[in-house]
């Protein structure tokens, strides 16, 4: 004997008002039937989407962007990542997501502020021990961030880069410019202003003005004057030959730029 056909349950829907079959309807374990209570053809026209889209099958890797309709690979290139997805993929292509974005920028800011704040008052430890940890981890970030800041207030430039410092670094050998320590449990390598913040001539944080110096020496130089507070630091003989390795420094930086 043949076998009878299956004959599958049917749902109406709660929006245009026909009844269909269950597979008619996405799945939401949130109702009692375990269906959402509208049609995928109504969600899809909700959505601004046209239904023969959501029937179409895209070729072998490649997918089908719900918003837009075109059929695009399935790379990372034309598709965010998204884990819940079974494709790995969003269903979105970047383009679509970013216009969606532009033209919805007020709304998600407000949403994701008051999602962020909710979260922060439910996590207070936890928040601050992850941002400890980051500070921890990440001191020449911080300190780039401080000292650019410094700068904004006083309206100077501020294009110096982590780059620019690992470069700074490198030349003087993770040393302090002034003193010639190095690195270590008493001694912290920070970012220096030759020229202080506070000076009227100040050229800003930048590639030409920043200085590895130890914690000491960054404390003691303060906003005085580096040859002034050299020479009553270390004697003139002395903080001649420092002032002239700086020179050599600031002149190999400009042709770095050039």
């Amino acid at each position: 004997m043949d076998a009878e056909p299956i004959v599958l349950p049917l749902k109406r829907c709660f929006t245009c008002g026909l009844e269909k079959p269950v597979t008619e309807f996405s799945k939401n374990p949130q109702k009692k039937d375990g269906r959402h209570p509208s049609c995928k053809d109504c969600r899809s026209l909700l959505r601004g989407v046209d239904p023969a889209r959501r029937r179409r099958k895209a070729r072998l890797g490649y997918k089908i962007c719900y918003t837009c309709g075109r059929e695009l690979p399935a790379t990372t290139e034309y598709f965010h990542v998204n884990k819940w997805k079974g494709s790995g993929l969003n269903s979105q292509c970047k383009e679509c997501r970013r216009q969606h974005y532009f033209d919805n920028w007020e709304t998600i800011r407000k949403q994701n502020t008051k999602a962020s704040y909710a979260w922060w008052l439910l996590n207070r430890e936890r928040a601050k021990e992850t941002g400890k940890k980051w500070r921890i981890n990440n001191l020449s970030k911080k300190r780039l961030e401080w000292q650019r800041y410094s700068a904004h207030k006083k309206a100077h430039p501020e294009n110096f880069t982590l780059q620019d410092w690992q470069r700074c670094l490198d030349w003087w050998n993770g040393c302090c410019a002034y003193c010639g320590n190095q690195q270590s449990f008493w001694h912290t390598i920070e970012m220096e202003h030759y020229i202080p913040v506070s000076a009227l001539d100040c050229p800003g944080t930048v590639p030409s003005n920043i200085l590895p110096a130890c914690r000491e020496c960054n404390a003691s130089k303060s906003n005085k004057l580096a040859e002034k507070w050299l020479i009553k630091k270390q004697g003139r003989r002395h903080s001649n030959v420092v002032l002239k390795r700086i020179q050599e420094y600031f002149a190999w930086v400009e042709r770095q730029s050039d």
